[in-house]
């Protein structure tokens, strides 16, 4: 409850400056949906108003954000549009007639592989039009493009980075 107030105060006082850190930490998800509603109003209403949130909830600060910073032992290693990014990193799903590996797939910049059952998906770096070429010329019985979100995006970073392993 002390959280909402400090909130609100500063809502109320139309500071420039709004650092939160994990700020929907112990909110139900009705009060989560009010205050990220809130933000926003509040961006629209003062545009000129910084506001930095940080969270290891990732899909709670998708909807919300504008642009991100990634922090790696004190070293901003990705920072940006999402949007952009998105147009640089695609999510694939695919189904094959024959067992298919990660080697298979080698000669794409492959930033994250998981394999489910006979389902394989990938998240691809590179340009969209090529990388769907090579993947048709295997032949696949199924070639789906899934949106990927922010903490996607971000588990696929941290495994290029060599966490995750």
């Amino acid at each position: 409850m002390k959280r909402q107030l400090f909130i609100v105060i500063a809502l109320c006082l139309k500071v420039k400056y709004l650092l939160l850190d994990e700020s929907f930490d112990g909110l139900d998800p009705l009060a989560k949906e009010i205050l990220k509603e809130e933000f926003l109003n509040l961006k629209r209403e003062n545009p000129s108003l910084t506001c930095i949130l940080t969270s290891h909830n990732l899909k709670e600060l998708s909807d919300i954000m504008t642009t991100f910073a990634i922090i790696d032992d004190g070293e901003i290693i990705s920072y940006g549009s999402f949007e952009e990014e998105k147009s640089l990193i695609y999510k694939y799903q695919l189904l094959f007639k024959s067992p298919k590996s990660r080697n298979d797939f080698l000669q794409f910049d492959v930033m994250n592989y998981k394999q489910e059952g006979s389902i394989i998906q990938l998240i691809i770096r590179g340009n969209k039009d090529n990388i769907q070429a090579e993947l048709n010329k295997m032949n696949p019985v199924l070639l789906e493009v899934l949106d990927l979100d922010f903490e996607e995006f971000f588990i696929a970073l941290s495994k290029e980075r060599g966490y995750l392993k």
